[in-house]
């Protein structure tokens, strides 16, 4: 069974259809959509327009068979209806009129839905996921996820290669900074280190004129964790004073590792 069958618009400037009496074309209406019902086929799935025979067709659609009769001779001398040998009637384009596009063949409708299926458990295993994952909240509410976390080591090590460079000639001259004895303990109710790392996120917001992306808020909970947040805030406000030709956190890596080396020159 069929739920909707076409109409087309061209039917208003048909003149066979405009022949027809506003009865005959109520009628004609109302076996397509019979038709559709019935949903009767060659076999191949194709809908072929079959009805019924005219005393049944009339009960089907409530309506008075002398009344069916005289519209079904109608709608038989204008081509749309026709009947078989055995007195069973058809509407007469329906196979070509009504034929299911390919999309909605069953195969088709079948795949999409195990498709959708397929999404929507995707989608809640991806959520659970990142409520398993999540390691902690960004300013705005957003989760850091461990997905984060791997990120942001991945970024951090391609942007590595020249401030790594950096570390080993500070190397040879004598050993770096160490970290602050004053890591910040994310689940620890340290108030005063939270402060500083929000005041040194917001220094780098500022700069850049956006907030922070997730990986980047990971990136700086990392650089609280090790160097303490007095000092994050400290190389934040060299960085932000230095307004480095390179990106803020590339530079404000290198101030947290090396210290900071002076302010780029001036481009020719």
């Amino acid at each position: 069974m069929r739920t909707w069958v076409k109409t087309y618009t061209s039917i208003v400037n048909d003149p066979t259809y405009g022949a027809l009496t506003w009865q005959e074309r109520g009628i004609f209406g109302v076996l397509e959509v019979l038709a559709g019902a019935l949903d009767a086929s060659h076999g191949n799935g194709t809908g072929n327009g079959q009805l019924d025979t005219l005393e049944r067709t009339a009960y089907r659609i409530r309506c008075d068979i002398p009344v069916l009769a005289e519209a079904v001779e109608a709608l038989r001398e204008a081509g749309l209806i026709h009947q078989d040998d055995g007195g069973v009637l058809y509407v007469t384009r329906y196979p070509e009129l009504q034929a299911r596009a390919p999309s909605d063949s069953p195969e088709a409708t079948s795949a999409r839905k195990q498709a959708q299926r397929h999404r929507e458990k995707q989608s809640r295993v991806g959520h659970e996921q990142v409520t398993r994952d999540t390691i902690g909240t960004t300013r705005d509410g957003r989760n850091v996820t461990s997905s984060d976390q791997v990120r942001t080591n991945q970024n951090q090590s391609e942007q590595g290669d020249e401030t790594n460079q950096s570390s080993r000639d500070a190397d040879a001259d004598g050993p770096s900074p160490g970290p602050s004895d004053t890591g910040l303990d994310l689940n620890a109710d340290a108030e005063g280190d939270k402060a500083l790392l929000r005041a040194a996120i917001g220094i780098w917001e500022q700069y850049e004129g956006a907030e922070l992306s997730g990986v980047d808020h990971v990136t700086m909970l990392q650089w609280a964790q090790k160097y303490g947040g007095q000092a994050l805030l400290n190389a934040c406000q060299v960085t932000r004073d230095f307004k480095p030709r390179k990106t803020f956190g590339g530079y404000l890596r290198t101030v947290l590792e090396n210290g900071p080396k002076g302010p780029d020159p001036p481009s020719s």
